[in-house]
Formats: structure tokens, C-alpha cells, sequence
């Protein structure tokens, strides 16, 4: 397997990437179950970065006319301190955003204003190594996110408290 290496980005800017964040990115995902898998449905991905931030971008751009994926959300994490993971649920109208870090745990952010829904502590859902969104529904719920613990433990989480 042959890894892709982007050409650079033609003199006097665009498509050149997502820019934005202030600090190195620490995790990228399309709507998709793994980092190899995107999801042709999505036209957004959301990055998080060291900076403390996570981002929400339109990649549904001309990128053969050089156009750059757009912004669309920023949002800081909880206390300010860098992210580390971060999935986007499934589907065309994604809904949700999750994100993990050691000191703000596993919080849940609404779409499209990135509203945090719900925070479960470090904790309580323990040092993370992997997060991403069922693909469709299960049990009855529009979205599960799975998450994978450095102790071995996969759980599945809830977006929303029950009512």
C-alpha cells in the first residue's frame, strides 16, 4: 500500500487545506467508522486541535478550482485545554459532534450551533484511545457513540441524558 501524498497547493493560495486552528490537529473525522473510511454521504468533517478548539468544516468544495473546505463552527473545549478526539455522527445532516480530552472528558456538542449537550467525566468513561458514531440507527436510538478505553473496555454512549 502506497500512502497518498497531496500536491502542494498552487502559488497565490487556495486548496491548500483546511486552515484555521492555531495549533497542531490532533484528530480528523469525515462522518466515517474508522480514519481510512470516508463517508461519501457527508459534506462536513470536524477537526480538534492542541489549541483547545474544535472545528466544523464544509469540505463539499470545488477543489479542482483550488477552493479551501469552510469553517463552519468553532467551538472551545470546556476548559479551554486541547482536544484530543473527536467523531461527527453520521448521515448528511449530522447532529452531532463528539470530543474527548484528560481534562474535559467525553461532551456531546449539538449541530449547527455547538451546543454542549452533555459532559461525562475522564472518570467515568476513562483515558479514551478511539471514539466514532455508529453508522445508523441502533436499538431504537438515531446514534450510539463507541468508545474504546486504554483499560480495553468499549462502551457505548448516549449523545443526550434520558429524559
Amino acid at each position: 500500500v502506497t500512502p497518498f501524498t497531496p500536491p502542494p497547493p498552487p502559488a497565490g493560495g487556495g486548496g491548500g487545506g483546511a486552515t484555521g486552528h492555531q495549533a497542531a490537529v490532533h484528530c480528523v473525522d469525515f462522518g466515517g467508522s474508522s480514519p481510512g473510511v470516508l463517508n461519501a454521504v457527508s459534506k462536513d468533517a470536524v477537526t480538534v486541535s492542541k489549541d483547545g478548539t474544535c472545528k466544523v468544516w464544509n469540505i463539499d468544495v470545488r477543489y479542482k478550482f483550488n477552493e479551501d473546505p469552510k469553517c463552519t463552527l468553532t467551538f472551545p473545549s470546556p476548559d479551554g485545554q486541547p482536544l484530543s478526539l473527536a467523531s461527527l455522527s453520521k448521515g448528511g445532516a449530522s447532529k452531532y459532534v463528539a470530543t474527548w480530552s484528560h481534562t474535559s472528558g467525553l461532551c456531546f456538542w449539538s449541530l449547527p450551533n455547538g451546543d454542549l449537550v452533555s459532559a461525562i467525566p475522564t472518570s467515568e468513561c476513562g483515558s479514551l484511545r478511539h471514539i466514532a458514531f455508529t453508522p445508523g440507527p441502533v436499538a431504537g436510538h438515531e446514534c450510539l457513540l463507541a468508545t474504546v478505553a486504554a483499560d480495553g473496555r468499549a462502551r457505548l454512549w448516549l449523545p443526550e441524558p434520558p429524559k
